[in-house]
């Protein structure tokens, strides 16, 4: 063994590595003694056609043969079980639906259900009156009034689907009610939590239609109203019962609040001694440099007469 593989080994990566290698090398053994037994059973049945045995002896083969196969099925199990978990593995895996199911089912989920189909149904199970939470949630007036058409329109459209779920739940609870008050056997109580799960799912769909209507008109409200509407419960209707008059009455606090409240004028910093006053220190940001006084110097004149002219104007302009 060179030194890179032994250095590769004293590593915890090259351990598992060599140990992955073992368990692979262990399988191709079992594999080959597998296939070799095979072969030697399909030879001595060949044997066999040639000769008779007894029975006993046959039998007692027979029993030997599954025995090492059993151990080596084990053996091999433990071997497959250091590799980890299978992925693809499922807990629960899911059971096969009935053929007729499948069939109509895998129809309405590609092409839907026509109007007149979806009408009759919804017609048969309508909401009871002791759960008017499975009716889609009203949208408020004021809000609708501030609404674009597009924005109305995908509400309604949701809203419908809110309906549809709605009938489905009291579809559901038809059987449930009727399993609920049956005396309580094991195949009555598996249905019961399996139709209670499937209310729970269109439950949490109904709800989630819901935020989603609040979240497409929320763009069209202020930021006051968008903050009351978040935390808002939902009742008969999307924003609340008494929506309008908690937003008047929040309106009126912040106006009061406003009136009331003290204006005060900020102070301007006083300049420290330390701390070199604009305009007077010539390290300062903004000081500028103050102006020169440039004298004015008196022209030259050259000829008497020019002198002369010009302090008989200055003495003019002085009286």
């Amino acid at each position: 063994m060179s030194k890179r593989s032994r250095y590769v080994l004293t590593t915890d990566k090259g351990i598992k590595k060599a140990r992955y290698e073992g368990i692979l090398e262990e399988l191709d053994r079992l594999r080959e003694k597998i296939l070799a037994e095979n072969s030697e059973d399909e030879r001595s049945v060949e044997d066999m056609s040639d000769r008779e045995f007894p029975a006993e002896e046959s039998e007692r083969e027979t029993r030997e043969g599954e025995t090492v196969a059993k151990e080596i099925s084990e053996a091999t199990k433990e071997y497959v079980a250091l590799l980890g978990a299978d992925p693809t593995a499922h807990a629960n895996p899911p059971e096969d639906i009935h053929g007729e199911l499948v069939v109509r089912w895998s129809t309405y989920l590609k092409k839907g259900l026509t109007k007149e189909q979806r009408a009759d149904i919804m017609d048969k199970y309508p909401v009871p009156e002791n759960c008017s939470s499975l009716k889609p949630p009203a949208l408020n007036m004021e809000v609708n009034a501030c609404l674009n058409e597009k924005t109305i329109r995908q509400d309604k459209f949701l809203i419908s689907l809110q309906e549809q779920i709605g009938c489905s739940l009291s579809a559901l609870a038809r059987p449930m009610n009727k399993l609920i008050e049956s005396p309580h056997k094991e195949e009555t109580k598996d249905t019961i939590a399996a139709l209670a799960d499937a209310s729970q799912l269109l439950c949490n769909v109904h709800h989630a239609i819901s935020l989603s209507r609040k979240f497409h008109i929320s763009p069209f409200l202020n930021q006051n109203c968008r903050k009351m509407m978040e935390g808002r419960e939902i009742d008969e209707f999307l924003l609340g019962k008494n929506f309008f008059e908690e937003v008047k009455t929040n309106q009126a606090v912040l106006k009061a609040k406003n009136e009331l409240k003290a204006q005060t004028q900020k102070a301007l910093p006083r300049p420290s001694s330390s701390r070199p006053v604009p305009g007077t220190s010539r390290t300062y940001l903004n000081y500028r440099r103050p102006a020169t006084f440039v004298r004015k110097r008196e022209p030259n004149y050259r000829n008497p007469n020019q002198l002369k002219n010009s302090q008989q104007r200055r003495a003019n302009i002085s009286r």
